[in-house]
């Protein structure tokens, strides 16, 4: 719900014609805000690559170790 809120801040934020967005602090430029939430973006992505990944192993795992059981039988 939080993240929601902020990307739909940001996207408000984007919206502002007049006057233009200027924070009093300058970590908080649109450019700045712009660039968290792409580096935010590509985290996710990477994160979701890699519980494939995971996922991919965990498989081959589980295969080899029935191979190794139907074997002992």
């Amino acid at each position: 719900m939080i993240l929601q809120e902020d990307r739909d801040a940001l996207s408000a934020i984007k919206d502002y014609k007049t006057p233009v967005y200027k924070p009093a602090n300058d970590a908080y430029t649109l450019d700045k805000l712009v660039a968290a939430q792409a580096a935010m973006v590509v985290a996710g992505e990477w994160g979701v690559h890699q519980q494939t990944e995971a996922d991919r192993a965990r498989d081959a795992t589980v295969a080899a170790e029935w191979g190794f059981h139907k074997t002992q039988i």
